[in-house]
Formats: structure tokens, C-alpha cells, sequence
């Protein structure tokens, strides 16, 4: 008979405290090195040598610390996922836990804070401990905010990892999944942009607009630690602040970690514990892990090759070509190897090439549609009466004036009507052109130009007008 309206059971967190305390051991010596053991050093060593008050330095250091600790969680969390669930994966485990009186609800919180509280225990721990080392040579605030990045980072994480554990039954695959599924978004969109700039003439396709569904990667850049000052009559410079960036960013990301770990939640109530080992536990996320692994593995696989050794010998056609030829082996990779892992075998090419073949089929669409430039991409020229400026890569700086806009205007419509050339020469120079418009937005391209002797000699060539 299960247990009542219970949400926790002191039985079951007791038992996954005495089976995995190392792992918050390890972690809490790693925060005591990080922070004040780190900074005491520093003090001593690199402080007497910085032109800085000691209360921003330690500030500066101390914050520094923090966004580290934040991005560390990213594999503590699932260190502590993987312990605290590690009863999926084992049958006889699963069976055990699950024969209990105790609802799966109950279960599911109690593995869920037993992994969590201990790790924001050892935050708070070690934020109390470095305000006490450093009375008076820090305030209560830098510590709050050493101590939210922290507390934020493993909750975010820490949530994403419970998710992902219901969606294998295989602890060798969980910090796999963990892992791309938090990298998919940035990689996946790197290698569009880098296949797409190969086989689109003049393609300049660059930066990156869904970084922020691959948290580590989009941190890094938003959270920063910043300095700020002034130089004194003396030129000597003068350090005013210290100032954290991109907090609101990882509290958007813990409360997504909160809502992953409902999610969670969902699927461990409904979950089939008789997929312990399986590399999938839910069932309909079968076909969407093989066509997911197909389609990624063929894009890195590709852009990776290309770029790795192709990148500066084979344009036009014979790109298209390998670029389509380098998909087709990737998603071979990527879909068989989903096989293997979710049947256990290496026998799996009998009977599964129609679904290879629609991946093929895809894949060589989206080249050719790409290489015969169906969208209008490389027939494109911006209105002049919509651009507010220009910017020549070869030759630097902004041009603004009507007469220079008409002349980089006539260079582009003759790099395009000149592809076929251009793509067939060897000895190149690049030029960027990039169009301000008056609306806000940027228009971007750039081109391989002849760089031959009669090139250089010829007024009328595309080299001597850009």
C-alpha cells in the first residue's frame, strides 16, 4: 500500500546520503579553493603587485569566482543527477525502489532535494565562511551576489539534468544527452551558418541568434565581471567600480531549471520503469532521437571536414558537391550509431535503410536548393535609396557620400554577374561589403576577387574597383 500525502521520506534521502556524500565533500573542498582559500593567496601574492583598492580587488576576484562556480555547476549538477537517480538504470534497483510503499511522487522530490539541498548547502557554507575571513575587507553585498550566482547556477543545471535523466534509462547515456542537448542550439547553428557560407555565393552569414538555448556557451559571454575608472592628472588610472552583468540571464535560467525539473516530475510519474538499460525510455522520443542524432551528425560531421581541410581549395559546383557527399556520410554515422545504441547490437543495417533514405533525401535537397540559390540569396543588392552607409572591407573605414555608395553599389552587382569566374580562381583576396540601413539593420556579403597579375593591372577588374 502507498504512502499517504507525504511529499518526502527520510528513509530514502538518509540512504542516498550515506551512498553519495563524497560528491558534496568534493564539491564543498572545491568551492573552500575557489573562493577564500584562492583569494588569502592572492592577497599575498598578486595584490602587493596591482594598482587597485583591496576592497574592488577582492570584489573582482570574488565575483570572478562566483561566474566560475556558475559555470562549474554545469557538470556538478549532473554529477548529482546521476547519483540521486541512479536507481533508474539498474533493474533490480528500479524494481526495488519502485516495490516500496511510497508514491512516485514522494520518490521522485525526495531523490530531487536530497541531490540539490546539500549542493546550495555548500554554497551558502562557503559564502558564509568567506564573509568571515574577509570581515571587513568586503561587503555583505559582493558575497550576495557570489552566493546567487552560485545557488542560481546549480538550480538551473541541476533542473535541465533532472529532465534529461527521465529521458534515458542509461547512466552511461545521461551525461551524453546532458551534454549535446546543452551544446545542440550553438553547434548546430555554427555548422548552418558554415555549410551555408560555402555553398552561397558571397555568403557572410555570421553571428549567433540562438545561443542562448545552450546555456553554458551563452553565460560565458553575458556574465562578466566588469571594471570601470578614470586616469588621474597623473595618468595614473584610477579604478571607481566593480560591476556584475548578466545576473537577470542566469535567474532567467534557474527558473527554466525549476520548470524543467516539473517537467521532470510529469515524466517520472508516467514513466515505464521497465526500461531501466534502455538508451531511450520514452517510447515516441525514439524516431526523434535517431532522425535528431542523423541530422546533427551530418551537419558537424560536414562543416567540420570542410573546414578542417577542404576550406581554401574546392569553390562552386565541386563544393556543393562534397559539401552533399560529407552529409550524406555524417548522417550515415549519425543514424546507424542511434541504432546500435538504442538496440544494443551492431547488427542493425538490415531493414532500416528507408528511413536512411529519407534523411539522404533531405539532406541532398537542402544542398541543391542551397547551390541553386533558390531563395534569391546571391542575386540580392540592397536599394540604395534604403542605405545609410557602407562599409568596404578592403579598403576600411565608412563611406557615406552618394558617389562612394554608387561605386560599392557597381562593384556588387559586378561580383555577382562575375561568379562563375570568381569561384574558378586561385589566388584571391576577400572583400567584405557590409551595408548599413537606414532602417537599423545590416546587409552583409563577401566575395573571393581575382588577385592575378592581369587582374592588378586591369582598371576595369573587380580587384582594382574594390
Amino acid at each position: 500500500m502507498k504512502s499517504g500525502t507525504s511529499f518526502f521520506h527520510k528513509g530514502i534521502a538518509v540512504n542516498l546520503l550515506k551512498r553519495c556524500w563524497p560528491v558534496w565533500s568534493c564539491y564543498l573542498a572545491l568551492l573552500l579553493l575557489i573562493a577564500p582559500v584562492s583569494l588569502l593567496s592572492g592577497l599575498r601574492t598578486q595584490y602587493p603587485y596591482m594598482e587597485m583598492p583591496q576592497v574592488l580587488w577582492i570584489r573582482q576576484n570574488l565575483l570572478n569566482s562566483g561566474r566560475a562556480v556558475a559555470l562549474l555547476s554545469f557538470g556538478v549538477s549532473i554529477v548529482a543527477v546521476m547519483a540521486m537517480f541512479s536507481f533508474l538504470y539498474n533493474s533490480r534497483t528500479c524494481g526495488m525502489m519502485n516495490a516500496l510503499p511510497v508514491r512516485r511522487v514522494t520518490v521522485f522530490l525526495t531523490a530531487w532535494l536530497t541531490g540539490l539541498l546539500p549542493l546550495l548547502a555548500a554554497d551558502l557554507l562557503t559564502a558564509l565562511i568567506t564573509l568571515l575571513a574577509f570581515s571587513g575587507k568586503t561587503d555583505i553585498r559582493t558575497v550576495a551576489e557570489w552566493l546567487a550566482m552560485a545557488a542560481m547556477g546549480n538550480i538551473a543545471f541541476y533542473g535541465f539534468g533532472s529532465s534529461c535523466a527521465m529521458l534515458t534509462g542509461s547512466l552511461f547515456i545521461l551525461p551524453l544527452v546532458y551534454a549535446v542537448l546543452n551544446a545542440t542550439a550553438f553547434v548546430a547553428e555554427s555548422a548552418v551558418q558554415g555549410i551555408l557560407n560555402v555553398l552561397l555565393y558571397g555568403g557572410n552569414i555570421a553571428g549567433s541568434r540562438l545561443s542562448w538555448l545552450s546555456p553554458v556557451v551563452f553565460l560565458m559571454g553575458r556574465l562578466q565581471v566588469n571594471t570601470s575608472g578614470s586616469f588621474s592628472e597623473t595618468g595614473t588610472y584610477i579604478y571607481d567600480s566593480v560591476e556584475l552583468s548578466g545576473l537577470g540571464c542566469l535567474a532567467a535560467y534557474c527558473a527554466a531549471g525549476l520548470l524543467f525539473s516539473f517537467f521532470a516530475l510529469l515524466l517520472y510519474r508516467r514513466r515505464r520503469m521497465e526500461t531501466a538499460s534502455d538508451t531511450v525510455a520514452i517510447p515516441v522520443l525514439k524516431p526523434v532521437f535517431k532522425y535528431c542524432m542523423a541530422f546533427g551528425t551530418a551537419l558537424v560531421f560536414a562543416a567540420s571536414i570542410w573546414s578542417l581541410f577542404f576550406s581554401d581549395t574546392i569553390r562552386g559546383t565541386g563544393a556543393a558537391v562534397l559539401i552533399g557527399a560529407l552529409l550524406l556520410a555524417g548522417a550515415f554515422i549519425g543514424y546507424f550509431a542511434a541504432l546500435m545504441l538504442m538496440k544494443k547490437t551492431l547488427k542493425v543495417f538490415r531493414g532500416e535503410w528507408k528511413g536512411f533514405a529519407v534523411v539522404a533525401a533531405v539532406c541532398l535537397l537542402l544542398t541543391l536548393g542551397a547551390e541553386c540559390d533558390i531563395t534569391g540569396y546571391e542575386k540580392r543588392v540592397p536599394d540604395l535609396s534604403e542605405v545609410e552607409s557602407v562599409v568596404l572591407g578592403m579598403r576600411g573605414g565608412t563611406l557615406k557620400d552618394g558617389e562612394n555608395l554608387q561605386a560599392v553599389h557597381a562593384l556588387h552587382e559586378s561580383l555577382i554577374a562575375h561568379k562563375r569566374q570568381n569561384e574558378g580562381v586561385e589566388r584571391v583576396q576577400y572583400c567584405t561589403i557590409i551595408y548599413a540601413m537606414k532602417d537599423g539593420s545590416t546587409f552583409s556579403r563577401n566575395y573571393r576577387i581575382p588577385f592575378e597579375e592581369a587582374d592588378i593591372q586591369d582598371p576595369s577588374s573587380d580587384f582594382r574597383k574594390a
